[in-house]
Parts: structure tokens; C-alpha cells; sequence
């Protein structure tokens, strides 16, 4: 940003006299040469001083147009910064669009073929660490989460944390209710069954506030297996009903 100095000007001004002194150098970005501002500014206030001095209006008229000229200097500044910006929001949209699609190709080839699932998956995963989003990140979490085998619990688990941290962290919740069902049903694997009610009733809350209803009727149905695992066979028949009203309801 260019930062002028007041101006003290006592008497009339002097033609040639460097009126510009009062004025810092501008260095150019090697040091070496005055910037060109400095050269632009220098030149035409000495002529608007001297104008000025000798001919009043002439000096006003002067002023005037160096003062347009400069509006649009910095107003043609101040679009290409625009240009600039959106160009890379753009190209930040594109990636995005691209870990979603690698992560439904994963989810599309998970039972078919698991190792082509975690090459999407690990596809997904490098390009959300090029990219400032915490949404790209965490849906490319979660894929690679989701594209381990169910043989591998620890290391679904592990990546399901990560998405969770970041969604914590940065406050973007909207994929929160996937990761807490998905950590509800690693929880009831492993014979922890009160934990994974815990996540389940946050899930359920959360999917309910984001309209969520896929992730509703799942966590339902999670639910039901878990109480039928302790053979309360009245509360899981009530649960999977209400997991197949919603998904009925919302054509799931």
C-alpha cells in the first residue's frame, strides 16, 4: 500500500524546485531502481504545484484528471485482483468435484473389487491435502476410511477419527452425522454397545438439524441390531420399522 506523508507547503511554489522531496522513495522489488510510482506521483505533482502557483484553475483542472486517472489505475488493480480470486475459486470447486467422484467410485467398487476401492480412495486422499477445504478433506477421510475391509477395524477407525477432528476443529458438521454412525457400528462390532447407543442418539440429533434422512434411517437400523444382539426384540422391532418408514417416505 502506498502511504504519503502530510504536506507542508509554506509560500508559493518555485517552478523546478523538487517539491516530490516530501515524499518517501518507493524502492522497486530489487532494491536497485525507484519504483515506478515514485516517478509517476514525482512528475505529476511538481506540474500540479507548478500549475497551481501560476494558474490557479488551469492547476485545478490539472488535479482533476490526475485524480480520474488514478481511479482508474487502481480500479483496474482491484478487477484483475477480483479475476484472480475467483479463477481460484474455481479451480478449488474443481477439485472438490473430483474427491466427490473418486469417493463414490470407491464406494462403488468397496465389495467388487476392495483394492481398486482403496486406490480411489488413497486418490481422493492426496488431493484434499492439496486443497484448503476441510469438507474435501473429510469426505476424503471417510473414503478412505469406508474402503478398508471389515477385517481391518482399526485402521477404518483411525481415519474415521481424523474426519471427526477436522470436523470438530473447523466447525463443519454437515458430514458429522455419517462419521458418528459409522463409529457407532465399529463400537457394537467390537461389543461396546453403550458407546455406540451414545454416538448413535448424537447422530441421529445432528442428520435430523442437516435433513439428513439417510443417515437417520441407517443409524435406526444400527440400532436395532444392537438391541436385538441384547435380544430386546420389541425395541429392535420398533427401530427397524422406523428405519423403513423413513426410507420409504424420502424414496431412499
Amino acid at each position: 500500500m502506498l502511504c504519503i506523508k502530510k504536506i507542508k507547503m509554506v509560500g508559493s511554489c518555485t517552478p523546478g524546485k523538487n517539491i516530490f522531496s516530501y515524499f518517501p522513495l518507493m524502492e522497486s522489488k530489487t532494491g536497485s531502481q525507484p519504483h515506478y510510482l515514485h516517478a509517476f506521483f514525482s512528475q505529476n505533482f511538481r506540474k500540479f504545484f507548478y500549475l497551481s502557483a501560476k494558474f490557479p484553475g488551469m492547476g485545478k483542472s490539472y488535479i482533476v484528471c490526475l485524480l480520474v486517472f488514478l481511479g482508474l489505475m487502481f480500479s483496474g488493480c482491484h478487477h484483475q485482483q477480483v479475476k484472480s480470486i475467483n479463477s481460484q475459486k474455481n479451480h478449488d470447486q474443481a477439485l472438490l468435484d473430483s474427491i466427490k467422484e473418486l469417493d463414490s467410485l470407491s464406494f462403488a467398487t468397496l465389495v467388487a473389487n476392495n483394492s481398486l476401492s482403496q486406490l480411489y480412495a488413497a486418490k481422493a486422499l492426496t488431493v484434499a491435502m492439496s486443497l484448503n477445504s476441510s469438507e474435501g478433506k473429510i469426505i476424503a477421510l471417510s473414503a478412505k476410511a469406508n474402503s478398508f475391509p471389515s477385517s481391518s477395524p482399526d485402521s477404518e477407525f483411525t481415519y474415521l477419527m481424523k474426519a471427526l477432528k477436522i470436523s470438530d476443529s473447523t466447525k463443519y458438521l454437515t458430514h458429522k452425522p455419517n462419521l458418528l454412525s459409522s463409529l457407532a457400528r465399529l463400537y457394537f462390532s467390537a461389543k461396546n454397545s453403550q458407546k455406540a447407543l451414545v454416538l448413535l442418539d448424537s447422530s441421529i440429533i445432528l442428520a435430523e438439524k442437516f435433513r439428513n434422512f439417510s443417515v437417520i434411517a441407517l443409524a435406526y437400523s444400527t440400532l436395532g441390531n444392537i438391541h436385538f444382539d441384547a435380544m430386546d426384540y420389541p425395541a429392535a422391532k420398533a427401530c427397524y420399522k422406523t428405519a423403513f418408514d423413513i426410507a420409504q417416505k424420502h424414496s431412499l
